[in-house]
């Protein structure tokens, strides 16, 4: 069998991995070998990919490096598993679908959350194994058969179970800290998906008047630019801030206690500019001297360390920004609304223009952003779920120092070590629609949390679509009873499609007008019955009916209206507050003897749903009034099977959030695997990643196969090297630095591209990337083919009389007899072959260790110059049968070593060779 005299990677690489895949040689093998007696299994996990993204330098780095070690223990008799799979990336994933949506004029609200969902599957169809179709064209030998998806039924079984798991633990708890808020996204983000960007900035040199007694003086040295200065009469301190917009929301000034210019003033009060208010001076030890005037403004519902500096001092907090980045009414009305940027500004003019302005500086600091969008991030106050840390990190930590997992190189250890040491509480909940929900309902009576609530029936309140009345702000009782705009309509349509998808059952309306219009409408759209219920009805607000807040101004209406959700109130002409209620409770009560199994539409009117609701969650007339049903908008209710142990009721609020995904991709070394997998490929033999999400992925991979297998997850944990440009800058697609590893595949094949990127990874070092050694690897292909031409025109094939007389490898050689490494006669045979078993001995020492970048370095200079320039060159002057057995031995023993890095020709000459017996090199033992 002779070899075309041009190697062509495009015919050669995409038959011979069909090949591969067609024979199965990649699901997981079990061979007759010592070797593999001595251990049955070789496990590697691939990192998930995003369904969001394609195949980058990183990808093929790590699929490389990861490929050459499955087909190493392959060959030598390990029963290998290469794990695939990709990751749901919530954030990532819904952002990429609401900009597609954005392009139709659609955001994720018009669609519903159902309907959403729906959208981003039918993107995962579409682009979800984009990287792992790429994948295989740069030779990845997974076992594809066992892809996973971290959305998978029974993956989600298994992150529903860690999460009660560590629940009933008492390591997971609800409540209201400051976390990272991304504007944008409009979700938390932990501490570990945060990006700081440098920013030129400006640092402000605030006055805050000092709060004295009469007659009271206050002295303070300071040879740097006094601090304190006297002016008109009035006491000063002088406070440094980069974000004078939050001193809105001060509710302290702290000093540090050893500070000594400052000792006279702890415990006295200073007036809040702009605000009127008078806060404290506070002492704190984290209070850094250096900053500034060393006199730090505290705001504890806006900044991290101001939050533990205001709970240690007991200070109140006042929360000024809200989850759209704008002011909310906590400030003085002047800058209710806006946005922080326009708030800033605001705050320096009025502050320069009162003389409240020291001096401003330049000042570059970091900035976070969400590390998904970019989006300058907010610290406030939310209500999270939060995994309690310090258990979990301590184990963390063991496993590392007693060598449980090692982490190569060992330097990485020192900032994982520090990470453990000052981690906080993750977390772990996410305001987004796409992910694992966190499986825990809210009753609505007490607010009490129910964990995975067993629902019988889902109930969707709903208020009418717009009115002329509603238009005109007009109040809107039983006497009004006007159809629907045509805005109205629209609305209802809406509605309908959101609810869309939620199975609903029966609609029970209000048998007004303008609700049953809304009825029929979504009725028609969802092919479900209309019930109309007089009990639905708005209230009569007898005098108020009809009246505009112009009208109840000018005639004297304004008090009644404001104490129109009050029991007892007397409006005249209109039906009492416990009327309504009492009709609202018996239908309530009837219908959900009726229909609690069952998905139902309410629809009624915006008083009368928010008395529904005010009995349901026993709110006062205050908490009624907070309550706000807009136009044709809608709010869910679930019906739990068991009653609330606390209270006994039975209408749920389910949790809304869903779970980080680092959460769920915590458990990826097990989760979704059936239980005879998780005894065979658990734990793996190594991970390898990047050092990037060491923490974020790693450390937490760790501590959840501690908690949930009873060991750690891997061994060993390998932290290759970052690719960067040519000049050391990191790739990026959106700064055209990124380099799509296709484009080499595509010009030069998917060896040459294996090639080119180990031939640059020497130690863990990052990789300054130079297309000059995927272009080595090409021509370096074109020397294995050449050479191996070479040989088979001397040897012949298989058919040949002469063929008998040529070493074969493995169980073949044995069978027939023959020495697997021929005898030298000459001093160049026995150099070559001494050479030949010393690179294979240094290959297996180097990729024990993971040195793979000097085993290629080794091979390539091995077959180049030892074999090609040394021994065929020396063949050409002892042309005889033994001189082929070595040619042909070499040849093979070359061709398993390169077949590691550069399967596909390897493999394609292989076939080629005389005694082969149409075995394939994949599965060649060692």
């Amino acid at each position: 069998m002779e070899l075309p005299p041009q190697y062509d990677p495009k015919s050669v690489e995409a038959r011979i991995y069909a090949e591969w895949l067609k024979r199965g040689f990649f699901s997981s093998r079990k061979q007759e070998s010592k070797e593999a007696k001595k251990q049955q299994n070789y496990t590697i996990l691939l990192p998930p990919p995003n369904i969001t993204g394609s195949l980058h330098m990183g990808h093929a780095l790590n699929a490389t490096i990861s490929d050459i070690l499955i087909r190493y223990h392959r060959m030598r008799g390990f029963a290998t598993a290469w794990l695939p799979g990709i990751d749901h990336a919530g954030i990532a994933a819904q952002n990429v679908v609401e900009k597609n949506l954005r392009k139709e004029n659609i955001n994720r609200f018009d669609l519903g959350r159902e309907k959403f969902i729906e959208k981003v599957w039918e993107w995962k169809e579409k682009y979800g194994n984009i990287i792992l179709d790429q994948l295989k064209r740069i030779g990845a030998s997974a076992d594809w058969s066992r892809t996973r998806f971290t959305m998978d039924p029974a993956y989600s079984e298994e992150v529903t179970k860690a999460f009660i798991h560590y629940y009933n633990k008492g390591l997971i708890y609800r409540g209201k800290r400051i976390v990272n808020w991304c504007p944008r996204c409009q979700t938390s983000l932990s501490d570990l998906e945060i990006e700081y960007k440098e920013e030129a900035g400006k640092l402000f040199y605030i006055k805050y008047p000092l709060v004295l007694e009469r007659g009271q003086q206050t002295e303070s040295k300071d040879d740097n630019n006094v601090t304190l200065r006297q002016a008109q009469g009035i006491n000063y301190i002088i406070v440094a801030t980069t974000r004078p917009e939050t001193m809105l929301g001060d509710a302290g000034v702290a000093v540090n206690p050893k500070d000594r210019r400052y000792k006279t003033l702890i415990g006295k009060s200073v007036r809040l500019p702009l605000v009127g208010r008078d806060i404290p001076i506070v002492a704190d030890d984290s209070i850094d001297t250096k900053f500034g005037t060393g006199m730090v403004k505290v705001t504890p519902a806006h900044d991290m360390t101001d939050a533990e500096i205001g709970e240690c001092h007991k200070l109140p907090i006042y929360e000024i920004i809200n989850e759209r980045g704008r002011m909310t009414d906590a400030v003085p009305e002047a800058y209710r609304g806006l946005k922080v940027a326009e708030a800033r500004e605001k705050v320096v003019a009025e502050l320069t223009t009162a003389g409240l302005v020291e001096k401003v500086e330049p000042y570059t600091h970091n900035v976070a952003t969400c590390y998904r969008c970019t989006t300058t991030l907010e610290p406030l106050l939310s209500n999270q779920w939060f995994l309690k840390m310090a258990e979990l990190a301590k184990k963390t930590a063991q496993a590392v120092k007693s060598k449980k997992t090692r982490i190569i190189p060992k330097n990485f250890e020192k900032s994982f070590f520090a990470w453990l040491k000052h981690i906080k509480d993750w977390c772990i909940s996410r305001q987004i629609w796409w992910g694992h929900r966190i499986p825990v309902g809210y009753c609505v009576s007490c607010g009490d949390t129910v964990i995975e609530p067993k629902v019988t029936g889902n109930w969707f309140f709903v208020r009418h679509g717009e009115t002329a009345a509603n238009a005109e702000k007009r109040m809107q009782g039983q006497g009004i009873d006007q159809s629907l705009t045509s805005k109205g309509e629209e609305q209802a349509r809406d509605a309908a499609k959101k609810l869309k998808g939620s199975n609903i059952d029966l609609i029970v309306s209000s048998d007004l007008k303008r609700a049953k219009e809304t009825a029929d409408i979504i009725a028609k759209e969802l092919g479900v019955e209309v019930i109309s219920d007089k009990r639905l009805r708005e209230r009569n607000f007898g005098v108020l009916e009809g009246t505009t807040l112009e009208d109840r101004m000018k005639n004297n209406l304004t008090e009644l209206f404001e104490r129109r959700h009050h029991k007892g109130a007397q409006i005249p002409g209109a039906e009492s507050v416990e009327e309504v209620e009492q009709r609202i409770s018996e239908i309530l009560a009837e219908h959900k003897e009726k229909h609690g199994h069952k998905n139902i539409v309410v629809i009624s009117h915006g008083h009368t749903l928010r008395r529904l609701f005010g009995i349901l969650k026993k709110l006062g007339a205050d908490g009624i009034e907070e309550l706000r049903f807009e136009n044709a908008s809608i709010a869910q209710l679930s019906v739990s099977k068991q009653n609330c142990k606390k209270c006994g009721g039975d209408f749920l609020e389910l949790a809304t959030d869903v779970l980080d995904t680092w959460f769920s991709s915590a458990l990826w070394p097990f989760a979704g695997l059936n239980d005879a997998d998780k005894k065979q490929f658990y734990p793996s033999n190594v991970l390898i990643t990047a050092r990037d999400i060491i923490n974020l992925w790693v450390g937490r991979m760790i501590f959840s196969g501690l908690e949930f297998m009873g060991k750690t997850p891997f061994p060993d944990v390998l932290i290759h090297g970052t690719i960067l440009t040519k000049d050391g800058k990191r790739m990026s697609k959106s700064l055209g630095t990124g380099i799509d590893p296709l484009q080499y595949i595509d010009q030069y094949g998917a060896d040459a591209t294996r090639f080119g990127i180990i031939w640059q990874t020497m130690g863990n070092q990052d990789i300054r990337w130079d297309e000059a050694a995927v272009m080595a690897g090409r021509k370096f292909a074109n020397k294995i083919w050449n050479a191996s031409r070479f040989v088979l025109g001397r040897v012949g094939n298989a058919s040949t009389s002469s063929a008998s007389n040529y070493p074969l490898s493995g169980a073949a050689a044995k069978s027939k007899g023959y020495l697997d490494t021929p005898r030298p006669k000459t001093a160049a045979d026995k150099q070559i072959l001494k050479k030949l078993i010393a690179t294979k001995k240094l290959l297996e020492k180097q990729i024990a260790s993971y040195e793979l970048g000097p085993a290629l370095h080794g091979l390539y200079d091995f077959f180049w110059h030892d074999f090609c320039d040394v021994y065929l060159e020396a063949s050409k002057t002892q042309p005889d049968e033994h001189t082929n057995a070595i040619l042909l031995h070499v040849l093979t023993a070359s061709l398993k070593m390169l077949h590691l890095f550069m399967p596909h020709i390897t493999e394609e000459i292989f076939q080629k060779l005389p005694a082969s017996d149409s075995k394939w090199l994949i599965v060649e033992p060692w």
